[in-house]
């Protein structure tokens, strides 16, 4: 395959003493989530931001809006999948109400930056340790987590959706998965 050169995206979405990583583009490839940290007392703080491409210009990014982000927490590593037919994204979180650590959650697109209340995915993916780096397709989520058996450290496990529901969480095994780390799993 041949690439073009990279290019830094515009000032709308890049700012001068930020840190935008954890990118993920929506099937049409007109919306870009990201995620935009800062340091707090030797703390990573994380919000999920949006930009839509208009004119051939990402737009200035705004705060996703809805319950995903807030001041004493961090949410990260977004995912486009979809909830019944809707665009939603997945993301990793360590907001109140969790099973422990960071817990995979999803909200649902309403209106431009709007968002339904966040909802976590459920006791069959989370666990009581760190739980991360979510990938949607085809009705299946990929993830990594500390907390259900592994081979080391994170390991990629799967879950089957239906509706709202996971279910069959299962170890992509030791193709995959090693005695250390693996996250940021992804498949075209």
């Amino acid at each position: 395959a041949n690439w073009s050169k990279g290019a830094a995206l515009n000032d709308g979405v890049n700012l001068v003493g930020t840190n935008n990583v954890h990118s993920a583009l929506s099937a049409d490839g007109k919306t870009l989530y990201f995620s935009r940290c800062r340091l707090e007392a030797n703390k990573s703080m994380c919000d999920i931001y949006i930009s839509t491409m208009k004119d051939g210009k990402w737009s200035p990014a705004s705060k996703i809006e809805g319950g995903i982000n807030g001041d004493n927490f961090s949410s990260k590593q977004p995912a486009v999948g979809q909830i019944n037919g809707r665009e939603a994204i997945f993301f990793a979180s360590n907001m109140i109400g969790g099973t422990g650590g960071f817990d995979i959650y999803y909200a649902v697109k309403q209106d431009g930056a709007k968002f339904s209340t966040p909802v976590n995915v459920g006791p069959s993916v989370n666990t009581f340790a760190d739980d991360q780096t979510p990938f949607y397709k085809a009705d299946v989520l990929y993830f990594s987590s500390e907390g259900h058996p592994s081979f080391g450290g994170f390991d990629i496990f799967t879950a089957d959706q239906s509706g709202v529901t996971w279910s069959n969480v299962a170890n992509l095994g030791k193709d995959i998965n090693s005695s250390v780390d693996e996250m940021y799993y992804t498949i075209d």
